[in-house]
């Protein structure tokens, strides 16, 4: 069994990588670490009880197309840092707020037209704007993710006429 290291700034030669994107209970890993993985085992160098493929867990680990992807938390430093570097995170959110709503426009004309490029780049631009907005409240922005995952990790509700409607709204009608 080949030992296996995590992967740092200065190893990065691998070509299966993966990023926690969850916690797993047993797993020494936390949400934002990158592991690689050699076909039996993965790690970070440690003895490990947790060998299974990560492939076969999508919810937990997300593969990095190649070597030189770069990982959610990456690209959201980038981000945070060419924000910084113009100093928009001093703005005020309220008028930050009317840009996410543009790019939400620009998203919701791009899906009217089947426009798959057009909509990659709106859900970017509009993430970016909510990350901007996150800065301007002096809040994390991965913070925020979570806390919206909680709130909906066990959500029951089914689709009606195309939308999700949750368990609480349609059952007290």
């Amino acid at each position: 069994m080949n030992e296996l290291i995590k992967i740092t700034e200065t190893n990065k030669s691998v070509n299966d990588r993966f990023e926690v994107i969850q916690n797993y209970p047993k797993s020494p890993f936390k949400i934002g670490d990158i592991i690689k993985f050699n076909g039996s085992v993965f790690g970070t160098g440690e003895p490990q009880e947790f060998v299974r493929n990560p492939e076969k867990y999508p919810q937990i680990f997300y593969k990095l197309k190649n070597r030189n992807s770069m990982t959610n938390n990456e690209v959201i430093e980038k981000i945070q840092k060419w924000i910084k570097d113009r100093n928009l995170q001093t703005a005020d959110p309220k008028i930050q707020m009317c840009k996410t709503m543009e790019e939400l426009g620009e998203l919701a004309s791009a899906i009217n037209k089947n426009n798959l490029d057009g909509a990659k780049d709106g859900i970017g631009d509009v993430i970016v704007t909510l990350i901007c907005i996150s800065m301007q409240l002096n809040l994390d922005f991965n913070q925020c993710l979570n806390y919206a995952y909680d709130g909906i990790k066990d959500r029951k509700g089914k689709m009606i006429n195309g939308v999700f409607v949750k368990e609480q709204d349609y059952s007290n009608k």
